[in-house]
């Protein structure tokens, strides 16, 4: 029912805040989330992982669909807990829980309900079975995560040496 509830909140175009340790989950279940609501389209804010810097977002005004891996996050808790705004729909796929703001949402009709639970029931793989955990870890190891402003190198480390005037020239006359 977590799968009917977070569906629902997106037709009904709330906040979704979606965290797990799995990137590639984060964006599969995004992109899944957006075929499942075709012949709808999401016309708002959609960043299936929100970089750690910019967390901050998740107070916007508008609608959005975000994703956060919050390997880094010190303090896990206290943000899902207190500093997520209480408007926001969390979602925390490692553990299959769904926080709902706190104001009643609109639920679907019975008949419809059941209809669209057993096609969801008939067409969703379960992610939380050990094999397809596995599949998802060996999926992250394809691609490192990007640096955090904590581990990126200091402008005074030899690789952030300056570009010739030519080269820099070269560069840009590439994107003309």
């Amino acid at each position: 029912t977590n799968a009917l509830q977070v569906l629902t909140c997106v037709l009904l175009e709330q906040k979704m805040l979606f965290y797990s340790d799995s990137v590639s989950l984060l964006t599969t279940v995004a992109e899944s989330i957006l075929t499942l609501i075709f012949p709808f389209r999401w016309e708002h804010v959609y960043i299936p992982v929100l970089p750690l810097q910019l967390l901050e977002f998740v107070h916007a005004p508008t609608p959005f669909i975000m994703g956060v891996h919050p390997g880094s996050l010190k303090n896990r808790t206290t943000f899902l807990g207190s500093s997520c705004p209480d408007d926001v729909v969390v979602v925390n796929l490692d553990h299959n829980t769904v926080r709902l703001p706190a104001r009643k949402l609109p639920t679907l009709p019975p008949k419809q309900k059941k209809k669209l639970l057993e096609h969801l029931d008939a067409h969703l793989p379960p992610v939380h079975s050990g094999r397809a955990r596995r599949r998802l870890a060996n999926i992250d190891l394809a691609f490192p995560m990007a640096p955090t402003p904590e581990e990126s190198p200091s402008p005074d480390h030899p690789q952030h040496e300056a570009l010739s005037p030519a080269i820099a020239w070269q560069v840009q006359y590439a994107f003309f």
